[in-house]
């Protein structure tokens, strides 16, 4: 086992840094560098108030400290607090001598290519999804009434996806709990506003009248779910979604081997509890780990703002630390089985090994989308408004010819009169913004697919037809 352990640290330090330095940056994350530098220079948090600024403050820390304003700098505290949770949490359940807890969790966490694509981004996703499960895991042990509320607290710093979870840690606090005397309530109310308030305030860098700006994002948000956001599904639209979307989103973004462990390990606990009784219901596992897994999905379900995978992450999160816990209760300290050990291990790891080599980690989905993701889903992993170049650097020489570096929005290729190259993004493609230009393309056979992205190789003929049945008179520059 701890052979295997050492595999697995090295393996996710080694991917998440190059994929790190490989990963085009999305419109999101060159916004929220942007923002965290102005917040630690100038502390105006009146920029991007619909999130608050744990996490744009936590990437740009260290660019602002050193002086740098290279991309990996921006990421490597996001990608670093990745490693440190995944080797925290492992060796915890390790010397407690509960193995099949530690493999099941390592192949779920280090290997899942989701959760490696957003923790390698300088973004809020996965930093809030890390805090909500810290919190659950603080709850579920009830030594630390203290510290599962203040991981709340610096995960409501970062999104308000984490206002979620504050009911089931209100009854963890208030239910959970025997009070002896009306001093004990008090405690336990002081306790939470000071877990939740002290991080806010230190997430506003101790500025208090800018603590405003909290609630105005918060306003944001509600706006923003009222009036919607376009979706495309399926060759569906909708501006208020889709109550399937997150379903069918999570069912083709997770692998099927992992697919497979999480239904044996849920499969092998719930059996083990028959007879079934209603108190399995109000077991810590389903209490603070599905349950609220499960919640934050109808949440998202009912909302008419509906992006991408990134949304859901604290729920899956959730559910990997629950299958650890259920592994650790159901199987306790039996043997691991070395064959079937062996098996789920080649499986998972050849699964994120070839999504790394092939640079699609951002947009993976399993083998059942028999379509191209590109044209199936309007989901921000697939085209994030990510730049290609780096992208490019490394597939350009994976087709019958190489595409041109200089490939960047929808352009032309000067050096190569007989044809032109065009690029356009999955959600212009299926006609989420409306361009009569872009949607003649879903016609065509793309050339290449590249972050998102497929790009044309059209003769002067094929380009006049299409300008032509979407009114535009000639090839001009257009920003997609």
């Amino acid at each position: 086992m701890k052979y295997f352990l050492l595999f697995a640290y090295l393996y996710a330090l080694f991917s998440t840094i190059f994929t790190a330095g490989t990963f085009g940056t999305p419109q999101d994350e060159w916004y929220y560098r942007h923002v965290g530098k102005i917040y630690w220079q100038s502390k105006d948090f009146s920029l991007n108030p619909e999130h608050p600024p744990l996490a744009k403050l936590l990437g740009a820390s260290l660019p602002v400290l050193l002086g740098k304003d290279n991309q990996i700098y921006y990421r490597l505290m996001h990608l670093l607090l990745y490693v440190a949770a995944g080797v925290a949490l492992s060796l915890f359940f390790y010397f407690r001598k509960q193995y099949w807890a530690t493999f099941i969790f390592c192949l779920l966490y280090f290997f899942n290519p989701n959760i490696k694509a957003i923790a390698s981004l300088d973004v809020n996703d996965f930093l809030v999804s890390l805090l909500v499960a810290t919190s659950a895991f603080f709850i579920y042990y009830g030594r630390w009434p203290f510290a599962a509320v203040l991981s709340l607290g610096f995960a409501l710093s970062t999104k308000f996806t984490a206002l979620f979870y504050l009911p089931f840690l209100l009854l963890a606090l208030f239910c959970g709990r025997s009070f002896s005397n009306f001093g004990k309530i008090l405690q336990t109310t002081f306790t939470l506003i000071l877990g939740i308030a002290l991080p806010l305030s230190a997430s506003y860098l101790f500025e208090w009248s800018e603590l405003k700006h909290f609630w105005e994002g918060f306003c944001f948000q509600l706006h923003h779910n009222q009036s919607g956001h376009p979706t495309y599904l399926f060759g569906n639209f909708s501006k208020h979604g889709f109550w399937y979307f997150y379903l069918l989103v999570y069912f083709f973004k997770t692998s099927l081997p992992m697919h497979l462990l999480i239904l044996a390990t849920l499969g092998g606990y719930f059996l083990k509890q028959r007879p079934f009784r209603l108190k399995l219901l109000l077991s810590p596992i389903l209490l603070y780990f599905l349950i609220p897994a499960l919640s934050l999905l109808l949440v998202l379900s009912k909302m008419d703002v509906q992006i991408g995978y990134r949304y859901l992450l604290p729920a899956v999160l959730l559910l990997i630390v629950a299958c650890t816990l259920m592994a650790a209760e159901w199987l306790q300290q039996k043997r691991i089985n070395t064959l079937i050990a062996i098996l789920f291990c080649f499986l998972v790891v050849a699964e994120d090994l070839y999504q790394l080599l092939n640079s699609n980690y951002l947009s993976y989905f399993n083998q059942l989308l028999l379509s191209p993701a590109t044209r199936s889903f309007a989901d921000s992993n697939i085209d994030w408004g990510q730049d290609i170049p780096r992208h490019l650097l490394r597939e350009r020489y994976s087709y019958s010819e190489p595409l041109p570096l200089d490939l960047t929005n929808v352009c032309t290729n000067p050096r190569q009169k007989e044809h032109y190259f065009f690029r356009i993004g999955a959600s212009e493609l299926v006609g989420i913004w409306g361009n009569p230009l872009a949607s003649q393309f879903m016609q065509l056979k793309p050339f290449a697919t590249v972050a998102g992205h497929e790009i044309f190789k059209l003769t002067q003929a094929e380009v006049s037809s299409i300008l032509c049945k979407s009114g535009w008179e000639k090839i001009r520059p257009i920003t997609w």
